[in-house]
């Protein structure tokens, strides 16, 4: 085996082959990010039972017994409250926002059942992560909070559909890269469901509405159809008013924009359903304040933009979903945060082109964050996605499947990243890609002991940026496995399960492959397993199956092999795990201290790792019984 020793150091370090020849390796700073070795699942707290919370020692205790340690409670329900109460437990307030202008540092808020139909505009934080201000949603109860109100009168027959007044102005400042339609604002939802809007009177049919105006911020009149043409008599019609759902605010400076030092910050929310918020693309509907907030187990679904936002710093997001979103699930810029058992589902429904801004979660300026045992599946749009200065982050431990253009992507001058024990399956096309990672205008990053399998387009796509926005080249590639990926090649393209492209061969060189393992079991005339190619268009390519011919043009990979890697059930999601006969097992290069476990969380050894995301779970382990794949788990507490 090779050998990368000495990782955990700030300096280059050096690859020594068994021939004798070293490689200079790229600077890693892993000071700051700590991984968690062999973690076992945390608790949740909705295991606990109602009315019932997780203490520091991961122990249910009731709610009030944990959360008044801190502070004072304050308590809120819809039904049964009144703001003009004193907020206690037997005489709650009524909404949300009255509990804000009470609360102090240290202070909790217990929101029982309801929908609430309010902007969450705290004006106050707290000071540390011992004073934060909790909001909490009662365990065992669905607290939701809502942007819309309800419409049922005032709809009149118009044709084949049915018209509202509509005046609210809801400017969508739209951009000329997706259509008019898709910016605006508005949404509107019957029984629970929401519709589609379309551009024109015309196109309205059941299950859409047009909003009539002569612009984004001068609208007349709504028109709707509902399923099946029914008539908006005896069904709830709901039509969406408010942009933001918790968003921390400076009193006379509503324009400060989400995570800016000048707002509170110190937050911690959980347990609440956000949905239905008229923002703005770009805008995250749920937003954490400026700094040290600890964001944990909420939904926030079905909004018109992004549905949270990540911007500020020293901010832990833990054990969220970000699911059916207008444009994406998570996205801004964060300094030294922690993104961890979170899932993102089915966003970008809206239809926002998807190479500009759109699906699982966008990241920009964000830096020494970690990302980790993240699920990111079905989005119309990248899983994950870093663009624009990013520096020093890691994606580890991550699920990424059946998103469009790309599972992850590390694009203009995203540098200095470890992409580490990720799985990036089934991947799907969209124009021309379906890649399982792109990594474009940006440089310094290392992509170890990851599995890519059966995405649509090529497994791992080292691109050279067209409109060369910046330098690239100088990453390390090492233990990962690659399986029958170029499932729908495009006849336009040269498909594999590799590309490494570059303006010429020192260029392509600077990228160090080593103990990766290639296999196609279906032959394809459009794809082969290894492509590299100088642009621009230049004849002297390699695109074909030879690891000889391979290995001279990338002046490595001593160690690679091409070979079945034997997984389990390789046509299904979970079916990534190597078998006891697996080539993969004991076949890795050695890389100390850069990845002491695997992508379920069980310790690695230093020496003989197996390659790809897994480690073989072999029987004589007592101890380390396959447990269902990304449920929460315990990590440093943050």
């Amino acid at each position: 085996m090779t050998a990368l020793d000495n990782m955990n150091c700030r300096q280059c370090v050096t690859l020594k082959h068994q021939v004798g020849v070293t490689i200079s390796v790229l600077t890693l700073v892993v000071a700051t990010l700590v991984t968690t070795a062999h973690a076992q699942p945390p608790r949740s707290h909705r295991d606990c039972p109602a009315g019932h919370f997780l203490n520091a020692s991961q122990l249910c205790q009731p709610m009030e017994t944990v959360l008044s340690a801190s502070g004072k409670l304050h308590w809120v329900s819809q039904p049964t409250g009144s703001d003009s109460n004193p907020g206690t437990k037997e005489q709650p307030f009524q909404t949300i926002s009255r509990a804000t202008q009470a609360v102090q540092p240290g202070d909790s808020v217990i929101v029982r059942a309801g929908t609430y139909r309010e902007s969450i505009r705290p004006t106050r934080g707290g000071t540390d992560a011992a004073k934060r201000i909790t909001y909490a949603a009662y365990t065992g109860e669905q607290v939701i909070i809502s942007g819309a109100d309800i419409a049922n009168d005032g709809w009149v027959s118009a044709g084949n559909a049915w018209r509202h007044s509509w005046t609210q102005n809801l400017c969508a400042n739209p951009d000329s890269s997706n259509p008019l339609h898709i910016f605006r604002r508005e949404m509107v939802i019957a029984n629970g469901v929401v519709l589609r809007a379309v551009a024109t009177r015309a196109e309205v049919v059941p299950g859409t509405f047009y909003v009539e105006g002569t612009d984004t911020c001068a609208p007349v009149a709504i028109y709707l159809r509902l399923p099946g043409d029914a008539a908006p008599s005896g069904h709830t019609i709901e039509l969406a008013k408010r942009d933001l759902l918790f968003s921390p605010l400076v009193p006379g400076s509503p324009g400060l924009e989400c995570g800016q030092a000048a707002t509170p910050g110190y937050f911690r929310l959980l347990g609440f359903t956000f949905r239905h918020a008229a923002n703005r693309a770009q805008v995250g509907a749920v937003c954490a304040g400026s700094a040290g907030s600890l964001i944990e187990e909420n939904m926030v679904e079905w909004t018109n933009g992004m549905g949270v936002s990540v911007s500020g710093r020293d901010h832990v997001f833990r054990g969220n979903t970000a699911a059916d979103n207008g444009q994406m699930g998570w996205g801004g810029s964060m300094q030294h945060g922690l993104v961890e058992y979170n899932k993102t589902f089915r966003n970008n429904w809206k239809g926002y082109t998807r190479s500009w801004e759109a699906g699982g979660g966008k990241f920009v300026k964000t830096h020494n964050t970690t990302i980790r045992f993240h699920e990111a599946g079905d989005n119309d749009g990248p899983g994950i996605w870093f663009d624009i200065d990013n520096t020093n982050n890691r994606i580890e431990n991550s699920l990424v499947y059946r998103n469009q253009v790309a599972g992850i992507v590390l694009e203009l001058r995203t540098n200095h990243t470890i992409v580490r024990n990720n799985v990036l399956y089934a991947n799907r096309t969209y124009t021309r890609k379906g890649v399982g990672m792109i990594t474009q205008a940006s440089m310094y990053n290392t992509i170890v002991h990851n599995t890519f399998y059966v995405n649509e387009g090529i497994g791992l796509w080292i691109m050279l940026d067209p409109e060369r926005r910046a330098p690239d080249g100088n990453n390390q590639i090492f233990n990962n496995l690659f399986t029958n990926n170029c499932t729908v090649p495009n006849a336009a393209d040269l498909c594999a399960e590799i590309d490494v492209q570059g303006e010429n061969m020192a260029h392509i060189r600077s990228n160090r492959l080593d103990g990766n393992l290639y296999w196609r079991s279906t032959p394809h005339p459009s794809a082969r397993l290894f492509y590299t190619n100088l642009l621009p268009s230049s004849p002297n390519f390699y695109w074909g199956d030879d690891l000889a011919q391979w290995r001279t043009y990338m002046n490595g990979e001593a160690s690679t092999r091409i070979a079945d890697p034997l997984l389990q059930n390789a046509a299904r999601l979970d079916g990534w795990h190597l078998t006891a006969r697996s080539p993969a097992i004991h076949q890795g290069v050695r890389l100390s201290m850069l990845v002491p476990s695997d992508a379920d969380g069980r310790l690695r050894p230093t020496v003989g790792a197996d390659v790809g995301a897994d480690r073989l779970n072999f029987p004589t382990q007592a101890n380390d019984k396959r447990k269902p794949k990304y449920k929460l788990r315990k990590a440093h507490n943050r």
